[in-house]
This record gives C-alpha cells, sequence and structure tokens, in this order.
C-alpha cells in the first residue's frame, strides 16, 4: 500500500514539474480593401478560426476580437486602430498580442502577421505570405496552417 501511494506522489511530483509552455495570446484580424465594407470576407474569416485554432492546439490560451475592417491598409507597425483592442487584451491577463493585416486591394490577399509582448509592446515577430484563395477551402485552410505554423516557429516567446 505504502509502494503504491509513494509511487503515486512521485508520478504526480514528476507531472507537477514539468514546464508548462502555454502562453496567454490574443489577436485581432484587420482586414482592409475590400469593395463592400458590409461584409467580412470568407478568407478573413477562414484566417480567424485556423489562427484560433492552431494557437489553441499549440497549447496556448487564446482570445480574439472581431475582425476590424478598414478602407486602406495601415502604414504603422502598430496600427493604432488596434490601441482599443490591444489595452483590453491587457486588461484581460495577456502576455502577448497579435496583429493580422489582411490586404484585399490586390488579386491575392496579401496577409501580415505581428506578435507584440503586451508589458513592451515591442514587436517579437513578424510574416508576410501571400493569401491566394487556392483550387478549394481545404487547401486555402492547409496554406494558412503552414504560415501560421511557420509564424509560431520564428517567434522568441
Amino acid at each position: 500500500m505504502f509502494k503504491k501511494s509513494s509511487l503515486t506522489v512521485l508520478l504526480l511530483f514528476f507531472l507537477i514539474s514539468l514546464p508548462l509552455n502555454a502562453a496567454n495570446l490574443s489577436f485581432l484580424i484587420i482586414e482592409s480593401g475590400l469593395p463592400d465594407r458590409s461584409k467580412t470576407s470568407p478568407y478573413s474569416i477562414m484566417l480567424e478560426n485556423e489562427l484560433f485554432d492552431m494557437l489553441f492546439e499549440m497549447g496556448h490560451i487564446v482570445s480574439n476580437a472581431p475582425i476590424l475592417q478598414l478602407d486602406i491598409k495601415p502604414d504603422e507597425v502598430f496600427p493604432s486602430e488596434a490601441e482599443r483592442d490591444f489595452e483590453l487584451a491587457k486588461e484581460g491577463g495577456m502576455e502577448y498580442f497579435i496583429i493580422g493585416l489582411v490586404d484585399h486591394s490586390s488579386f491575392t490577399n496579401n496577409v501580415l502577421l505581428r506578435m507584440f509582448n503586451i508589458n513592451s509592446r515591442k514587436m517579437l515577430g513578424e510574416i508576410s505570405f501571400s493569401g491566394r484563395q487556392a483550387n478549394s477551402p481545404r487547401e486555402t485552410s492547409e496554406n494558412i496552417k503552414k504560415s501560421i505554423i511557420n509564424f509560431m516557429q520564428g517567434v522568441k516567446f
């Protein structure tokens, strides 16, 4: 009996001592260049869903803000339009903030993902990729997933 409870305590201690890699992440998708701002682009919705799913599957705690639509793509590294959502994420205890810029003004959907540290506002990494529609929604989804994986592997946090 003593052996069994000792083994259980040792196993529990081992599991508790493992490092946890979960981070608190919040993200915002900003889309620009849409001719009709009354509708969100299906590509932006797919990007938002894949980003949420991939980050969650990586073990992170994830929240997001509603997709924001602008007439033109912002030029700033940290767009002023993202300030309110950034502050809400900070108040909510998030550690990192990701901004996804989707520019629909060209034939392809140009995507730029940037990750910021909430406390220092330092940009930790970015990736740019062409979000062109593939032959099928599944293929488009796979392309987005690959880009998100590349982005997260390149970020030092």
